[in-house]
């Protein structure tokens, strides 16, 4: 699904989806910028589940050792 933002840095619409189009690049409404705040979400739920698979690992492994 492809949602329409608006990048205030190049004053247009771009797609959500893909996320900042100049991340490092200094930009003065980064901070009310619904387009990066998306992909920094995005950004926190993939590491969250890689965590959340790794404690999972460690715990099967653990599991299979201690029988």
């Amino acid at each position: 699904m492809e949602m329409e933002g608006y990048c205030f840095k190049d004053r247009k619409k771009v797609d959500i989806t893909a996320g900042c189009c100049h991340p490092k690049d200094y930009c003065p409404d980064r901070t009310s910028c619904m387009v990066y705040f998306l992909e920094q979400e995005q950004k926190r739920e993939a590491a969250q589940e890689q965590i959340e698979d790794s404690i999972e690992q460690e715990e099967r492994n653990a599991n299979t050792t201690h029988q």
